[in-house]
């Protein structure tokens, strides 16, 4: 490092000095970094404990993205080191330019600590569902799960004397998203009425799983559900569990995000996530003007999703018949727009399904557009029916498994 001439002060030294222990923090930062943030990190913050194959290749490409941060910052410091002369000179040569830019940025950041502290407290439990947001992590890693990983109690696999068991298979509608306390999700509200009316005892067991569709139902039936030998089975359904096979349908991802490191800001710092999902509901809302419906309405005019679909519940019937169990399909609709609902024909689509397969049926459809929206859900960045929502559901499929003497 040269010597200090008359022209050079203390701020030019100790300028050039922070640059390149920052540029050394960066590079050190990149690395562990890369090493850290791999498949078992994002693992740990799964529901269901498994990655899409998307998933892992996207950690794959951000580790790689990390592993040339750290070369670059690197290489950075080493040129600053060689040129460390001219590097001086440009400092002191520009020296009250640079001041006023520290000044801007320690200000900048000043007025983001603050809307941090500030977003921590206003939004500690603002959640948009699956992955969206801290609120959103924080409530998934908190709810207590069972031996088979279900949002429950633990249940003995032989079922008790004088017992009817119910299994409730669904995704995040019938796992509560939004919902802190389990006891206030429909399957137990309802499990809770039915043991208030009768001396038989009733176990509702709750297996929703969230951003499962109706594929994964049927597996988690198969492997999870069956075994506990139950004697009637719910089947939550919502719109988008019908699953998009058709290749001639490609959809495009509408939300807007940061690319591979999007999910990690959103989840670590609340006043990113703040902007980016205030920033993405007004897009949706005024520009694009409600692309989900649209893509969800495209889905349901596929007659390849619709056979696929179709295929999937006559392999629910023969599982029904087999065990001679009764199946219920709760229809949930998208809490949005409830007055003029755009979906109308996927709510029909899944009431022929159970007139086809000799299912009972609930729509909840004809339920909730009775209430002001507001009342029904967890917020308006997050449609999932609230507390309220769900003793709406609990009350009619226990209305309905009385009519029809299903119990």
């Amino acid at each position: 490092m040269p010597e200090i001439n008359k022209n050079n002060d203390r701020f030019v030294s100790i300028f050039y000095k922070s640059i390149i222990i920052s540029l050394i923090i960066l590079a050190l930062f990149s690395f562990i970094s890369s090493r850290y943030l791999d498949e078992d990190f994002f693992l740990k913050k799964s529901q269901d404990k498994k990655l899409h194959p998307d998933t892992i290749q996207k950690i794959h490409v951000f580790q790689n993205i990390l592993l040339i941060a750290e070369t670059f910052f690197m290489f950075l410091t080493l040129i600053f080191l060689h040129f460390n002369k001219k590097i001086y000179n440009f400092i002191n040569k520009n020296k009250s330019l640079l001041q006023n830019l520290l000044l801007l940025i320690g200000t900048i950041l000043v007025f983001i600590f603050i809307g941090e502290i500030i977003a921590r407290i206003l939004l500690s439990n603002d959640s948009v569902g699956g992955d969206f947001g801290p609120g959103s992590l924080k409530f998934n890693l908190n709810i207590p799960r069972n031996q088979d990983g279900m949002r429950d109690r633990d249940f003995t696999i032989t079922k008790p004397e004088n017992t009817i068991r119910i299994a409730a298979i669904g995704d995040s509608f019938t796992y509560g998203w939004g919902i802190e306390n389990s006891n206030d999700v429909y399957p137990k509200v309802l499990e809770r009425k039915l043991n208030n009316i009768s001396d038989i005892n009733y176990e509702v067991l709750n297996f929703g799983l969230p951003d499962s569709n109706t594929e994964d139902e049927l597996l988690i039936i198969k492997e999870k559900a069956l075994k506990y030998d139950p004697d009637v089975i719910i089947l939550g359904y919502y719109i988008n569990d019908l699953e998009n096979i058709d290749s001639n349908n490609i959809e495009e991802d509408f939300y807007i995000e940061i690319p591979y490191i999007g999910f990690i800001l959103r989840n670590s710092f609340y006043l990113y996530y703040f902007f980016e999902t205030r920033s993405n509901y007004l897009i949706e809302k005024f520009i694009l003007k409600d692309p989900y419906s649209k893509i969800i309405q495209k889905r349901f005019d596929s007659e390849i999703n619709k056979n696929h679909s179709k295929t999937l519940f006559k392999e629910l019937k023969t599982i029904s018949k087999k065990n001679k169990m009764p199946v219920l399909i709760v229809s949930f609709p998208a809490i949005y727009k409830l007055n003029d609902y755009y979906l109308l024909n996927a709510n029909k689509f899944i009431n022929e399904i159970a007139d086809e397969n000799d299912f009972y049926f609930v729509d909840m459809f004809e339920v909730y557009k009775n209430y002001d929206e507001n009342e029904l859900i967890v917020s308006i960045y997050d449609r999932h029916p609230n507390k309220f929502g769900h003793e709406l559901a609990a009350n009619e499929i226990l209305n309905e498994l009385k009519e029809k003497r299903v119990i």
